[in-house]
């Protein structure tokens, strides 16, 4: 472990892992994400453009690092139990993705409970993913990512674009995803002390305020790992082993893999909940962080090369 992840596990322990609870208002759980962020997120570099815009009326932020390739685009859909976070909260691992894969990246800004119940959010993102599938001209260089509730918002985009026939990209990046909307992993009781970043009575209580009205968790349009992952690109999944999310990224390689998808899964040691999002530029990064996101780089540039052959033939 390295001093600056061991720092980061104390910061949470003593600041923020005690706040952790279902009383934990939606405003407060929010100014607690912006604490954490002014705390370390340090100034981007000059060599990335960060820029606000709306894509099919939707909001979002352009992150470029000067050597993207223009036919390069990353779609990026940020998680926080569909209540908090937005681009901004994301920037360690959006900037981090971009530079990386050398793609221009868009980070939606999709609409949060409570103020917007489902299916606010899914529609946002399914807005966007659309736009950029029929107007994208080189689809072949396209990549989703996300995490947490992110990739349950990814996974259905995908879904309900696979079934309209629009576009597929060429591969899928999930950090710590979240998918199981019934929380039924082991995982959520056996970790609950070790992960200092998420609690499942936290958990539920956001999923309830976003999924008000639907009592069906285990819908495949509620529970994308339940659903027919049929035909989705190839995917990497990396996730903690002393996350509540563990059996989460595991139901779901399996149920990708069943329906004869690639996956790549990677557990990580000693890591909390999201680390890659403290994968920021210079001496602020952690280690950790920065090893995780250079390896989702190392299994994704042989995938687009690949599809690039394809679509060559």
């Amino acid at each position: 472990m390295s001093l600056k992840n061991y720092a980061l596990k104390k910061y949470l322990s003593l600041n923020h892992t005690k706040k952790l609870t279902a009383d934990l208002s939606i405003d407060d759980a929010r100014g607690d994400l912006n604490d954490t962020i002014s705390t370390f997120m340090p100034k981007f570099s000059k060599k990335i453009r960060l820029q606000q815009a709306e894509i099919a009326g939707v909001p979002g932020e352009w992150v470029e690092h000067e050597k993207s390739d223009k036919e390069r685009l990353i779609i990026y859909f940020h998680g926080g139990g569909f209540t908090i976070g937005s681009p901004v909260s994301h920037r360690g691992a959006t900037t981090s993705l971009a530079k990386t894969l050398q793609a221009k990246l868009f980070c939606i800004n999709y609409r949060k409970a409570p103020e917007h119940s489902y299916p606010a959010a899914h529609n946002d993102c399914f807005q966007v993913y659309q736009y950029f599938a029929e107007s994208a001209q080189n689809f072949a260089k396209v990549i989703v990512a996300g995490d947490q509730t992110g990739v349950a918002l990814l996974l259905q985009t995908l879904v309900r674009a696979r079934d309209e026939d629009l576009k597929l990209p060429a591969a899928i990046v999930c950090f710590s995803p979240l998918t199981d909307m019934t929380l039924s992993g082991r995982s959520m009781e056996s970790n609950k002390k070790k992960d200092l970043a998420l609690h499942p009575d936290l958990l539920k209580r956001s999923i309830d305020l976003y999924f008000v009205n639907q009592e069906d968790r285990d819908h495949p349009e509620i529970s994308p790992v339940f659903a027919d992952l049929e035909k989705m690109p190839p995917a990497v999944i990396q996730v903690g082993e002393d996350e509540i999310l563990l059996d989460d990224a595991l139901f779901l390689q399996k149920s990708m893999e069943n329906a004869g998808c690639k996956v790549m899964l990677e557990k990580w040691k000693s890591v909390t909940h999201l680390w890659q999002l403290a994968a920021f530029s210079g001496a602020f990064g952690l280690p950790e962080a920065k090893r995780a996101i250079k390896q989702v780089g190392q299994q994704i540039e042989p995938l687009l090369k690949m599809r690039w052959l394809d679509f060559e033939l």
